[in-house]
């Protein structure tokens, strides 16, 4: 199929790239747009792909049909309500944050949740020493994690707790004991899959228990959570010092990122919708 996917390429490791190369991977022809350029897509596709990157001023011209939407942002106020005015415009909605989904479709609106995910091909294991007690790729910003990542430079400084490049995430977590996240919005981020599929032992704060059931994931069994500060801390010194428990853990968790939470396996989910409404007549 031919695919035109819109977003605006705002940061190298947007999600918009991990879509491109899934559906390269799944055999589609794919050219990218940024949203500005919109009117000037030719009717030549046979699917308008838009990714979700917070800005909403401009939209894809109504004659660009089948249409998808993957809103990633909806867990804001502001994104919540440009999807509740822009939504009849896509003939698929996604949306990558349950409960804002489970909010929407109580309106009335048709969507369908579908999180984030990790690529094999970037976040990788590598054959590196575990050198590092604790990894954190990412902006040190909000709170309380800003406070929770300077706790852990200051008890751990074999760490690592920075930026690197989106394509260079993965030497760095594959040298770590911990991959570190925290979610300030309360959901399923990206670093949660990139973490577990690098191959470290991934230990993140306690998020939606419904989430983890859908996704076939078990807190304990393919990753670590902690509830309270208190429990970070000892969580991080327990499996600092059991290897082979930390170690099956962040495998057990590895497996089941590069599986089952891979970005093919969510474009997957996306074509498959559209073929089936296209085997419909829809």
């Amino acid at each position: 199929m031919k695919i035109a996917v819109i977003f605006d390429k705002l940061v190298e490791g947007t999600t918009g790239i991990y879509v491109i190369r899934a559906l390269e991977e799944l055999g589609h022809e794919v050219d990218h747009y940024w949203l500005r350029d919109a009117k000037r897509i030719q009717k030549q596709y046979e699917l308008y792909f838009r990714v979700d990157h917070g800005y909403y001023e401009l939209d894809l011209p109504q004659h660009l049909n089948p249409s998808v939407y993957w809103a990633l942002d909806i867990h804001h106020s502001h994104s919540f309500k440009a999807v509740t005015q822009i939504h009849c415009n896509y003939n698929y909605l996604f949306g990558c944050h349950r409960s804002e989904v489970e909010e929407l479709k109580l309106m009335g609106i048709k969507i369908e949740w579908l999180p984030v995910g990790c690529d094999p091909g970037i976040h990788a294991r590598k054959d590196n020493p575990s050198t590092y007690d604790v990894v954190f790729v990412g902006g040190d910003d909000g709170i309380p994690r800003k406070y929770l990542l300077q706790e852990l430079r200051e008890r751990y400084p074999k760490s690592f707790i920075g930026q690197t490049p989106f394509d260079q995430m993965s030497e760095w977590y594959s040298s770590a004991k911990i991959g570190f996240n925290y979610s300030i919005n309360n959901d399923i981020n990206m670093r949660f899959f990139e973490i577990m599929s690098c191959g470290a032992l991934l230990l993140t704060n306690d998020l939606p228990r419904k989430d983890f059931e859908l996704l076939g994931l078990t807190p304990g069994r393919d990753f670590v959570e902690f509830k309270t500060y208190d429990e970070l801390f000892s969580r991080v010194e327990y499996y600092l010092k059991h290897d082979q428990e930390r170690k099956q853990i962040a495998e057990n968790g590895r497996q089941k990122a590069i599986r089952d939470h891979t970005y093919r396996k969510r474009m997957e989910i996306v074509m498959r919708r559209v073929n089936q409404q296209s085997a419909l007549g829809t």
